[in-house]
């Protein structure tokens, strides 16, 4: 995919601090890397990557 471009990140806001991101390829395709849910508990607010995952999904304003 040739994503080298991280163009989003998420933060947990417990006491890991693990980051999840989205990175961009040279044709547009999004690479989002998040925490295996069997390490996080998604449910939790504060390692849900639900909103990152929405972000990456949504259409760029230049399309």
């Amino acid at each position: 995919m040739d994503a080298h471009e991280e163009i989003d990140q998420f933060v947990e806001t417990n006491a890991r601090g693990w980051r999840s991101t989205t990175h961009l390829g040279r044709e547009g395709h999004k690479v989002v890397t998040v925490t295996h849910p069997s390490r996080a508990d998604w449910r939790n607010p504060a390692a849900d990557v639900s909103p990152l995952v929405a972000r990456a999904l949504e259409p760029d304003i230049n399309d």
